[in-house]
């Protein structure tokens, strides 16, 4: 078999790499079938395609030394640069054209550039050179600039069909560079309805909302954990981790609802304890003792309260914030099955009011 490479060869070889969705080939595909081109006529062919500028050598492939591939261009690619005349613009596309959607600077471009002539042994290019090849590229829309979020003053340019990575362009929450305040606050908003509605969901079903949703359709999962970690840092959601993490919204007491909290005017705020309800059981034995009419006109705290002193001081040690009605009330909490509906306060109720009262 000779190593003659022909025009025949390169468009077989052009053509497979146009089925490929990376546009990749790489030398050890040619050796095999169906081309089985021996390497050193497979390694031809490759730089033949890349001296037609039909595609060019991925920086990884510049010095690698265990395989060597190329990446072949878009045919209104190729048409564009055969009518680039300029070398040193040529030079300048390769290098941005290398660097892919991280994108360059133009002073990484100069010293890419700089290095390979100075290694050749030729002139250095001057910046006025470069600017004003990268301007006419800019011109023709074979390049573009973009500005990094991570850098606002530093611009890197990129190929002009290409879209910057997500470090560059910072995702859906930024556009043309600024952080976009008002579509994060639409998500954050959407996210959180949900939650106060549905108390606590899995991570499984809340982004399954969200992507089914409107707003949603042009989210990652990425973009999603973003606002959720926003809402966790603003305690607005409380997580729960786990194999399937678990998401609840914080309902937080207004500070309206602070005013009222029972505690700060309860007359036994001093001797309230945290124990056990079933300790509670002597107090309610206790309780049942008295009139029955004066028992439904009394709340607990009230009854305790009007003891004798002693009485109360036997009393009040039994007294905890899970046996309190106006704490239970205030915290919006349904777990006491021992209050009376007539002996629970109202909502609208001011409880300091009621217990100041008593």
């Amino acid at each position: 078999m000779t190593d003659i490479v022909t025009p025949d060869d390169l468009k077989q070889v052009y053509q497979h790499a146009q089925k490929s969705d990376s546009g990749r080939v790489l030398l050890s595909e040619l050796t095999g079938p169906p081309f089985s081109f021996t390497s050193g006529k497979g390694r031809q062919v490759l730089m033949k395609l890349v001296q037609n500028r039909l595609a060019y050598v991925p920086k990884e492939f510049e010095n690698s030394t265990e395989d060597f591939g190329i990446v072949i261009r878009k045919q209104e690619v190729v048409m564009k640069l055969k009518g680039l005349t300029s070398p040193e613009s040529y030079a300048i596309y390769q290098t941005i054209e290398q660097s892919g959607s991280e994108g360059i600077s133009s002073r990484d471009i100069s010293r890419s550039l700089n290095d390979r002539l100075r290694k050749l042994g030729r002139p250095l290019m001057q910046m006025a050179v470069l600017n004003r090849s990268m301007k006419s590229l800019e011109t023709d829309k074979m390049i573009k600039a973009v500005k990094s979020v991570s850098d606002r003053g530093r611009k890197l340019y990129l190929l002009y069909d290409l879209e910057p990575n997500q470090k560059i362009a910072g995702g859906c929450f930024y556009k043309d560079g600024e952080f976009n305040t008002e579509l994060v606050d639409a998500y954050r908003q959407k996210i959180t309805t949900y939650l106060a509605s549905h108390h606590m969901c899995s991570k499984t079903q809340l982004l399954q909302y969200i992507f089914t949703s409107e707003l949603g359709q042009q989210l990652t999962e990425y973009d999603i954990d973003f606002v959720i970690h926003s809402l966790i840092l603003d305690q607005i959601v409380i997580e729960s981790n786990g194999d399937d993490a678990v998401y609840s919204y914080a309902a937080w007491p207004s500070f309206e609802d602070i005013e009222r909290l029972p505690c700060t005017s309860c007359p036994l705020q001093d001797v309230c304890q945290i124990e056990d309800v079933d300790k509670f059981d002597s107090l309610l034995l206790r309780r049942n003792d008295i009139n029955p009419k004066e028992r439904k006109s009394q709340s607990t705290l009230s009854y305790i309260a009007t003891k004798t002193e002693t009485d109360a001081l036997e009393l009040s040690s039994k007294v905890t914030p899970s046996t309190c009605p106006y704490y239970n009330q205030w915290l919006r909490l349904t777990f006491l099955p021992w209050v009376s509906p007539d002996e629970t306060p109202t909502h609208d109720q001011d409880n300091s009011t009621a217990i100041t009262n008593s």
